[in-house]
Formats: structure tokens, C-alpha cells, sequence
């Protein structure tokens, strides 16, 4: 894997420009895809909202002198007053008639004595308060009582789901390249109606990842995209010059290039030798933690108390100062530091709404580090298939 270095290459980006126009406009299109495939992973913690429910109880008449004064609200309450089972089972609605039309009991008197046993009967349907949240899938499926369990099952799939996906995808990347995967994973979420019928248009706009293309030894692609960034950078940049440098980076290459092809890396390559192994468990433990705390933070803000929507609006704008803090921090202090205390100060403060906010401030910085670690620490050949087995 040494002979897969990008110094040539890197050295021409230095020239042609690092961070252009032409990067700026792939770094948007690429956005503009995740912004929504956020709402997608975090979707639930609306759609997914419990919102408080009560028994749906029939009209009753009620008419009569062993009803007077009771309203349909009062019998209701009385009804649903099952404190060891609030909002799943209430008294039962037979028997409660029984005592009060027998004269054994007026209603009143009723509710009063507390040593009256009344059997109990589980709830059929259900009414559910639309104060705070609108219809979830726990309001439109009844994911309540002895089905509460569906709506915590439907989070763990979505994860499983992403697990089977990044671990597949990632090593897919590694094979046919970054540009052809990414467009098949928007295929996908668009057969299920998760993205706009513009996903085919941004696939165009989509060049194929250069260092993945000469490692895999298609030069003239390599070439074809390096001169289109030097022309929308506007870099004076002579033909000769980028020839010069793209062979540099082209000839070790080139005397691999039929062992490359028979050698397909996989994720064995991440745990050998050694050292890689010692590598990659490091950075599988601190995604590992970051990615905990990370969903942690974002899909619980519905449990911190006060306004979830303001409590998710301020949990996901942190992240932006958080980004451009890594921006203009890590090329002076490196990754190392910068990871270690974001991680650790964004761990311990995951407490409530204001220390939780600095908490996912810091552990967006973490998270936003430990990619790009990531990103720096593993060869090209085998960069998706490790960061899929991160995710």
C-alpha cells in the first residue's frame, strides 16, 4: 500500500488550488444531498414522538336520576383513574354502570370509597393530545401499551439498516469507486421516496474521487478531471507542468498495475499487519463513542425537557460553530489534541438542555476530527471500506 502515496498529486492540488471554485461547487452539490439525508436519519425524533394518549371511551347515556350532575368528562375521568396502568387500561365501563344504575352506589360515593374493586379492562383505541406533537407513527399505528416496543424497534432497524449499508457500500467504494456507489445509494433512497427525482442530475455534476481512479490505475479519467478543476479554478497551470506532475504520481502505478488488479483489498486489510490492526481498532472505538453520543444527543432531544423543536433546532445549529472551529484550529494543533478534548469535555457535559448543548457542540468537533483522521490516517484503496466499517 506505500507505493499508493499522493504527494504528486497533493502537490499539484497546491498549484491548481486546494480548495477552488471547482471544489466549492462539488462540496455544495454533495450538501445539498446530505442536508436531505439528515432529515432522513433523523426524522424519527418527530415521527417517532410519543405524545401523551388517553383512553378513547364511547358516549354513554347518562340520563337518569343515578347520573345526576355527571357529565360525560367526569365518568371518563373516573373511568380512565387506572394509576397502575395510566393510558393502557380503564375500569370497566359494565360494571361501573351496574353499581351506580343498582343504587348500590352513587356516583359520587363512588369515586369517594377507595377500597371498591373494580374490574379492569385494556383499552381498544385510543385519543392522543396534539399539544406538542402533530400525527407520529405512534398516533397513526397505536404504538402504545403492549405495542410500545414497535416504536423503539423501528429506530433499531434504521440503524441496523445503516450498519448493513455503510458496511456493504463502504466496501463497494473501494471496488467500483466513490462516484458510482453514491448515486446507487440515492437510487435506493429514492425507490423509497426519500429524495427528489434530482438525484440522476446530481450524478452528472459528481466527478469520480482522482486518487481512487489512479489507484486503480485509470489514468486518462484521472486526467480528464484534473484539467476540468484547472479551468474552473482559473489556475495559469501549463500542460506540460500537470503531465509532469500526474506522471509522478501515475509510474508507481503503472509497474503495479497488473498486481493491483488481481489484488482486491478488503476489510482483512484493515486488521493486517499489525500495526493496521492497532490502527484501526483505535479509530473504530473513538467513532465508535462518537457516534453514540452523537444520536445520543440528537434523537433524545425530545427528553431534555422544555420545547423539543427549539431543543432540536439548537442541537443541530452547534454544529456549524463546531465545524468552523475544527477549520481553523486543526492545521495549527494537529488532530490529536483537538479530538482528545472534544471528546472528553463532550462526553462528561451530555447532562441537561445547556450543558447538553455544549456537549453536542464539542462532540460535533470530535465527530467532525475523527472523520477526517480518518480520511488521513488509511490508504486510498481501502478508505471507504474502513470508514463503512466505522459507521
Amino acid at each position: 500500500m506505500s507505493c499508493l502515496t499522493s504527494k504528486p498529486l497533493d502537490d499539484l492540488l497546491k498549484i491548481v488550488g486546494e480548495f477552488g471554485k471547482y471544489q466549492k461547487i462539488k462540496l455544495c452539490t454533495v450538501r445539498l444531498v446530505s442536508v436531505l439525508c439528515a432529515f432522513h436519519a433523523q426524522n424519527m425524533v418527530f415521527v417517532g414522538a410519543r405524545s401523551a394518549q388517553y383512553c378513547t371511551i364511547p358516549s354513554v347515556n347518562l340520563s337518569g336520576d343515578s347520573w345526576k350532575n355527571v357529565t360525560q368528562e367526569d365518568f371518563n375521568m373516573f373511568l380512565r383513574d387506572v394509576p397502575e396502568n395510566v393510558g393502557c387500561s380503564i375500569r370497566s365501563l359494565t360494571e361501573t354502570r351496574r353499581l351506580v344504575v343498582s343504587g348500590q352506589y352513587s356516583f359520587e360515593k363512588l369515586k369517594e370509597t377507595k377500597n371498591i374493586t373494580i374490574a379492569t379492562e385494556p383499552c381498544t383505541t385510543w385519543t392522543y393530545s396534539k399539544e406538542v406533537y402533530g400525527s407520529t407513527i405512534v398516533s397513526e399505528f397505536d404504538l402504545v401499551c403492549d405495542r410500545k416496543w414497535l416504536t423503539s424497534t423501528s429506530k433499531t432497524l434504521y440503524f441496523f439498516g445503516r450498519l448493513l449499508g455503510a458496511i456493504i457500500f463502504g466496501q463497494l467504494a473501494d471496488i467500483f469507486g466513490r462516484r458510482i456507489m453514491f448515486f446507487a445509494g440515492l437510487l435506493m433512497l429514492l425507490i423509497v421516496g426519500c429524495v427528489s427525482s434530482a438525484a440522476p442530475n446530481i450524478y452528472v455534476f459528481l466527478p469520480e474521487s482522482i486518487r481512487w481512479l489512479l489507484s486503480k490505475g485509470r489514468n486518462e479519467e484521472a486526467e480528464k478531471i484534473m484539467k476540468k478543476l484547472i479551468a474552473t479554478n482559473k489556475r495559469e497551470i501549463t500542460e506540460e507542468m500537470t503531465n509532469t506532475l500526474l506522471n509522478k504520481e501515475i509510474k508507481p502505478h503503472e509497474n503495479m498495475e497488473n498486481k493491483t488488479q488481481e489484488r482486491k483489498y478488503t476489510a482483512l486489510d484493515l486488521v493486517r499487519p499489525l500495526q493496521m490492526a492497532i490502527l484501526s481498532l483505535n479509530v473504530w472505538f473513538n467513532w465508535l463513542v462518537n457516534s453514540f453520543v452523537y444520536y445520543g444527543l440528537g434523537l433524545g432531544t425530545e427528553y431534555l425537557g422544555g420545547n423539543p423543536y427549539i431543543n432540536f433546532c439548537i442541537a443541530g445549529a452547534v454544529q456549524i460553530p463546531a465545524d468552523i472551529l475544527c477549520l481553523l484550529l486543526l492545521n495549527k494543533l494537529g488532530r490529536r489534541l483537538p479530538l482528545c478534548v472534544t471528546m472528553v469535555t463532550g462526553d462528561m457535559l451530555a447532562l441537561k438542555i445547556t450543558l447538553a448543548m455544549i456537549g453536542k457542540f464539542m462532540n460535533a468537533a470530535s465527530y467532525g476530527i475523527i472523520y477526517l483522521c480518518a480520511a488521513e490516517v488509511f490508504p486510498t484503496v481501502v478508505r471507504q471500506c474502513l470508514r463503512g466499517r466505522h459507521t
